[in-house]
Parts: C-alpha cells; structure tokens; sequence
C-alpha cells in the first residue's frame, strides 16, 4: 500500500498534478513508514534466526546429555543405560521434549518460527522415538509426570502412538512371481 502511494504521488509530482508542497508533505509521511516497515521486517527476521539458532543449541544440549549418558556403554545398550544412569537419561529425554515444546510454541504464537523449522524439530523428537522403545517409555512417564502445556502432551502422545503403531504393523515380505 505504501509502494502504491508512494508511486501515485511520484506520478503526481511528474505530471504536475500535485503540488510541490503536497508531493514533499506526502513524501515526509511515506518515507519514514516505508523505512519503519523495513526496520520491523528485518527484526522480525533476526528473531527467527535467533529463534533456529536457539533451537539448535537446544538439540545440541540434548545430544551432549545422550552422550554423558551412554558414555562407556555400547550404543546398544541404551536400555541399560536408562536403567544404570536413570536421572541423566530421563533429563535427556526431557530436553528433547522441551526442544520440541519450544519450536511448536513459538510457531503457534508467532514467534518467528517457520513451519519447516517445526517439522525439523518434529522429525528429531520422532527419530529419537524410532530408533528406541527405552526413550518412547521414559518419554511417556516424562510428558505425564512433566509440567508441560496441554497441546505438548498431546503431541508427544501423537508421536508416540504412531511410532508404537508402526512397531506394530507386520513387516512385508517379498514375494516372488512366476
């Protein structure tokens, strides 16, 4: 809209339908807008990329708190590892819950998340969920033992349903045609 007023009166002041001093007082209110605009469009794309650095931080904070607490363990031993190491495990998985909580809240309220950044962080809770049973189990009593929103209870629920559905499902097998 600016752009269109700030054309029509360059248009004006071109073919004389303005006067000079009307083109400068409409001029003296658009400039500073059409820079107050810029300001604020700049601004709010410096606060989604703080916001993604912050996201990344998160995850990182996580994967160091996974390997304080698989350290010395084979990677497949994360059960026992939940089991030996019980409170850094479980704040591990509560960190991945909190990573996630956060990029879905700021993406609800507007907080200069886009919708790819969330699916990136709902791609990392549900690959954390499909590479093991023993987090899907201490993400279940975190999320009800937790103080968490309504709406990340539910959707860690979500998650968690459709990665136990999937563990469900028969695997096909191949069959051979003749």
């Amino acid at each position: 809209m600016l752009f269109a007023v700030a054309v029509g009166a360059a248009i004006g002041a071109l073919t004389r339908s303005f006067s000079a001093e009307a083109t400068v007082r409409l001029a003296t209110v658009v400039v500073p807008v059409a820079g107050l605009l810029v300001a604020v469009v700049q601004w709010r794309r410096g606060l989604g990329e703080k916001a993604l650095d912050a996201l990344y931080d998160r995850i990182e904070l996580a994967n160091r708190m996974q390997r304080e607490a698989l350290q010395s363990l084979d990677a497949d031993e994360e059960e026992k590892t939940a089991a030996d190491r019980l409170e850094r495990y479980t704040l591990f998985v509560y960190t991945e819950i909190d990573s996630l909580e956060y990029a879905v809240r700021r993406y609800r309220f507007g907080l200069s998340l886009n919708a790819d950044i969330v699916h990136r962080a709902v791609r990392h809770f549900r690959s954390r969920c499909a590479s093991s049973e023993t987090f899907m189990v201490t993400a279940a009593e975190c999320i009800s033992q937790g103080a968490y929103f309504e709406d990340t209870k539910i959707t860690v629920g979500l998650i968690l349903g459709e990665e136990r559905a999937k563990r469900a499902r028969p695997v096909p097998t191949p069959t051979s045609h003749r």
